[in-house]
């Protein structure tokens, strides 16, 4: 069986658990989303991201919630790994126009440049990036 690694954002200490330093059982309810059983956190407080099985280009580990940069097409973009409960697997949402979405294929055409939790600023473009 495959090991299934996570992450899970605390929300009320603000940081980011990895499933080696807790214990915790995740799985998915159709109507209501993720879930978490086991937690020393209450679910209010933790949000679970799992782990695409993939390395970017400097071997870390991308997860759902990571924000990575990469080129298509001569253009250098950034995207949010996410999770598509219709095609069950993980996509990419362009930052700059989330009517934008991208298979992730190999690991190694990205770079991890941070996560939603962790660097929001990252959610944010200027105009200049935007091509204003």
């Amino acid at each position: 069986m495959k090991r299934i690694i996570y992450r899970a954002w605390d929300k009320g200490n603000k940081r980011m658990l990895y499933s080696e330093s807790f214990h915790a059982n995740f799985y998915t309810e159709p109507n209501l989303g993720k879930c978490v059983c086991g937690v020393a956190h209450s679910i209010s407080r933790s949000e679970p991201m799992l782990f695409t099985g993939l390395e970017d280009r400097n071997d870390k580990w991308i997860f759902e919630g990571d924000i990575v940069s990469f080129k298509y097409s001569n253009c250098k973009l950034k995207a949010q790994v996410v999770y598509d409960n219709i095609f069950c697997s993980f996509r990419l949402i362009q930052l700059d126009n989330d009517e934008q979405k991208y298979e992730i294929r190999d690991g190694r055409c990205y770079e991890v440049i941070g996560n939603i939790h962790e660097n929001p600023d990252l959610l944010t473009f200027s105009e200049k990036e935007k091509g204003i």
